[in-house]
């Protein structure tokens, strides 16, 4: 995008610019990401794609799609790619964490936190993806307090929850999930419990489109699922404006909803798009802003 703007009007439309891109990123809908950001389906329409219209000289001049500006260097506090990889090599290597963190000069706090928050969904650690999720964690703590405190989204958890979400046996094929549970459900996530009743992990849509047809039948939930570290939690008393600062990618815009240790429901993206529909029609200025 081009330079910030210095008004603060202008700022802001910048921040929601990069959110909106971002939404889209993560493979959020056109409408649903239009309805999160505040902004009406035909600005977030010129937004993804660009537009070209005719001047007054009858000339055309093209608008392109909007794209994420270009980040300032990051921190020396956070790992780099660099660290990353020799964090991969040395864990492979079977090397203790206090020992990677020495050779790397961090606290072994920093690398325990980091191969647990970090690996892919079968568990492994990759520098690459690990450096991704990383950067989509961390892509939009402020814009999402500010829009936030902007539609006055003080509810909490419970609010907006689906209570009780249908759950997925972990130790089933992932062929035997899609035909006994899938088909006729109206549901795009599911938990995954243990034999024990233990929460383990999240299967989404993604996760399953992600199998080959021929390796269904001899893949189970469990390996096919985003293991429970990578899911978002939140407590049914929890302001919704902190959960949906850890919404993001890792789990598809979800979270689960746990109460004293019990799974309570299932948290997405929709649930609060939907409340932000309802908060911006009962304000008073709901008509200026559907006409912006």
């Amino acid at each position: 995008m081009g330079t910030e703007r210095k008004t603060r009007h202008g700022k802001m439309l910048v921040e929601k610019q990069e959110w909106f891109v971002r939404l889209i990123a993560q493979g959020v809908s056109n409408a649903q990401a239009c309805r999160i950001v505040g902004i009406n389906r035909r600005t977030g329409t010129r937004w993804r794609y660009g537009r070209t219209i005719l001047n007054k000289a009858g000339e055309q001049v093209h608008y392109p799609a909007v794209s994420l500006a270009e980040h300032k260097p990051r921190h020396p506090r956070y790992l780099s790619l660099a660290e990353r990889t020799t964090i991969a090599d040395l864990h492979r290597a079977g090397v203790s964490v206090c020992a990677v963190a020495e050779e790397l000069g961090r606290a072994a706090s920093t690398v325990s936190r980091e191969l647990r928050r970090n690996a892919d969904d079968q568990g492994r650690y990759l520098p690459a993806t690990a450096q991704r999720l990383t950067v989509e964690r961390q892509s939009r703590p402020s814009r999402t307090r500010r829009v936030a405190r902007d539609e006055q989204l003080h509810g909490v958890v419970a609010d907006v929850m689906t209570p009780d979400p249908h759950m997925a046996p972990a130790d089933i094929t992932v062929e035997d999930f899609i035909h006994r549970y899938l088909l006729g459900d109206r549901h795009s996530a599911y938990p995954v419990a243990d034999r024990d009743g233990s929460i383990i992990g999240l299967i989404t849509l993604a996760q399953l489109r992600g199998i080959a047809p021929s390796q269904r039948a001899a893949t189970l939930v469990r390996e096919a699922a985003i293991p429970l570290p990578r899911v978002p939690t939140a407590a049914p008393h929890e302001p919704l404006t902190v959960l949906l600062e850890r919404l993001g990618s890792d789990a598809g815009n979800r979270a689960l909803v746990v109460d004293e240790g019990r799974l309570a429901g299932i948290v997405t993206a929709s649930d609060l798009s939907r409340l932000i529909d309802v908060y911006r029609l009962a304000s008073p200025q709901a008509d200026v802003a559907y006409r912006r």
